[in-house]
């Protein structure tokens, strides 16, 4: 009989999980011992790992892993993003779709595959951005954009800076947020400005491509191959077609938070994506001013937003002083383009 035990408190549908897991397996779901530890997903999606023990045909005790996500409303997309990875130079970017079902809820579950990572915190060493950034211009290069899931960004996105502003007016009249006071004219400006930010953001150097859409440390592992490494990028959810410069913005600010060589670094680092994608290694003053703009649209799209939030809901200290610095730290890209948009 299957036996099913679970960590945490997120519920497993035991019928759905045991029966995927036989039909996957080639096993009697019966004879299935299934464990399920929850993950530290996304915001929006409930990740978790299941070990599956059952005994192969010689009687020889085996484990597989997988992860299961369960996603809803836009994040369905992702399951299409899985599928044109698939079928595409991109596939061992992501981790294998092994299956996907929808629930009578609505939502749907991910079967994925499981990578564990050769390290669990890699990105003091800069070499591993490097492979991030090599990951994200073969997804610039290789991924055609017809293939990407049908989003309206720019309508949300324009939704999201509204909503942001609206939180970091309120958050500035508290005590507490005062230094948030000298940066909203800067926000308020770039948020009305948008759609024509937007437009300046995709040109003849920088035309429309497959995006990541979510490139931060969070979402990226280094797995072993061999005696090589290499980077795979996790949650695809916002997969979405637009400028490169928004990954590659999105992807070094992500890592200069919290490392200091790769921000001391940060410019040897944009100059190895441009030559991953065999372009001249310049960085002009034009295309400095489109990567602040990249950082202004990657804030409003929800960044800056969680971390206010965060700032003023946190349970401990450090938890607030770090939310405090991210919040500045996206509010001082938000100057920064603001002065390349003025």
């Amino acid at each position: 009989m299957n036996n099913l035990a679970k960590g945490g408190r997120t519920p497993v549908d035991v019928r759905r999980l045991t029966a995927f897991a036989a039909r996957h397996y080639g096993q009697d779901p019966g004879r299935l011992r299934i464990t399920v530890q929850e993950l530290r997903g996304g915001l929006c999606a409930s990740v978790m790992r299941a070990r599956v023990r059952f005994l192969d045909p010689e009687r020889r005790p085996r484990t597989a892993v997988f992860v299961i996500k369960r996603v809803a409303g836009g994040d369905i997309r992702e399951l299409g993003a899985y599928r044109s990875l698939a079928g595409s130079p991109c596939a061992r970017i992501a981790p294998q779709l092994l299956g996907a079902e929808q629930t009578r809820s609505g939502c749907v579950n991910l079967y994925l595959e499981y990578i564990p990572s050769f390290h669990p915190w890699p990105w003091a060493d800069v070499k591993a951005s490097e492979l991030v950034l090599k990951r994200l211009a073969t997804v610039h290069e290789a991924l055609a954009p017809e293939k990407v899931p049908e989003w309206d960004y720019d309508a949300e996105l324009q939704e999201s800076a509204g909503t942001t502003l609206e939180i970091l007016e309120e958050a500035a009249l508290l005590a507490d947020f005062t230094p948030v006071r000298r940066f909203l004219p800067s926000v308020r400006r770039l948020a009305a400005a948008l759609p024509g930010l937007r437009a300046q953001l995709v040109n003849r150097r920088w035309p429309r491509v497959a995006l990541h859409g979510d490139a931060h440390t969070g979402n990226a592992i280094i797995r072993r191959q061999g005696r090589s490494h290499s980077a795979v990028l996790l949650d695809w959810s916002r997969i979405r077609l637009g400028s490169a410069l928004e990954d590659v913005c999105s992807w070094l600010q992500s890592i200069s938070f919290w490392e200091p060589e790769p921000k001391r670094r940060h410019d040897t680092l944009f100059r190895k994506y441009l030559t991953s994608r065999g372009m001249p290694d310049e960085l002009t003053p034009e295309l400095r001013e489109l990567y602040w703009l990249a950082g202004a649209s990657n804030a409003f799209a929800g960044a800056l937003r969680y971390h206010v939030v965060r700032m003023g809901s946190a349970a401990t200290r450090a938890e607030r002083t770090m939310a405090s610095a991210a919040v500045r730290d996206w509010l001082r890209i938000l100057a920064r383009a603001d002065a390349c948009w003025s």
